[in-house]
């Protein structure tokens, strides 16, 4: 942790109590809230586009229609620009319940030091280069959901904006802001946090394939060390835009 990060667990010497995080329970618990909270969003935004979809094919099953919306541009950028203010808002809401303790400080929202976000951005570039490399070894293609949605991209600045801050934004407060914050300071330790926040990070992303979850899984990884060695969440946040829109550009000009 960084030696500027306020410290918020444990006692002081003059046996005064200082305010800690939620403990490991409460935070798994108020994480669940979030999650709910963040399929309610998906959910209600995309009745509109389901309906629309229904009416231009009438007779069209419900998993078919499932398919077709997360093949639509439109609906992603509107599902992660909502998750990104609005789902944010709601991780925001949890930290503040801890009364006694700053959401600034609760959520590390520090600025970085310059030679550590280059240098953190620099490990990103080179862990995606070498994930990369490793897919084109092994032959893997993309995932055809993915090759579906940018097969009709008719706004790509929108999605883009969705994939590089709305996403970034609403996973980095709640994985590595709020989770991080109340389990790291748990029996589990920073190590094991960044573990288990990487593989519950990972299994968000169940669209994909265990190939891709697999390297979702160890970006988590490097994301949740960056967090923890620079005390701040604005570098993991940096670093995860840096990710999506690599692979937006990738895929827009592929």
């Amino acid at each position: 942790m960084n030696d500027s990060e306020p410290a918020v667990s444990g006692g002081d010497p003059s046996g005064a109590s200082v305010p800690t995080p939620w403990g490991f329970w409460a935070t798994a618990g108020l994480g669940v809230a979030v999650f709910v909270a963040f399929l309610v969003i998906q959910t209600v935004v995309g009745i509109p586009f389901g309906i629309a979809i229904m009416v231009e094919n009438p007779g069209m099953s419900t998993a078919d229609v499932a398919r077709t919306l997360n093949a639509n541009s439109e609906y992603i950028a509107a599902a992660l620009l909502a998750t990104g203010t609005l789902g944010t808002l709601v991780v925001w809401l949890c930290a503040w319940l801890r009364r006694d303790i700053p959401v600034r400080d609760y959520m590390a929202l520090y600025t970085p030091k310059g030679r550590a976000l280059v240098l953190w951005l620099a490990v990103t570039v080179a862990a995606v280069a070498l994930l990369q490399a490793a897919t084109v070894l092994l032959g893997r293609d993309t995932p055809e959901f993915v090759v579906d949605l940018y097969a009709n991209v008719r706004l790509p600045l929108l999605l883009a904006i969705g994939i590089g801050v709305g996403a970034p934004l609403f996973e980095e407060a709640f994985f590595r802001g709020f989770l991080f914050a109340g389990w790291s300071r748990s029996r589990l330790g920073v190590s094991g946090t960044i573990l288990l926040t990487s593989f519950v990070w990972a299994l968000m992303h169940i669209q994909y394939g265990i190939y891709e979850i697999a390297q979702i899984f160890l970006l988590g990884i490097v994301l949740g060390a960056a967090r923890a060695h620079t005390g701040t969440l604005a570098v993991p946040l940096a670093m995860h835009a840096t990710i999506n829109l690599g692979a937006h550009m990738q895929m827009v000009y592929s």
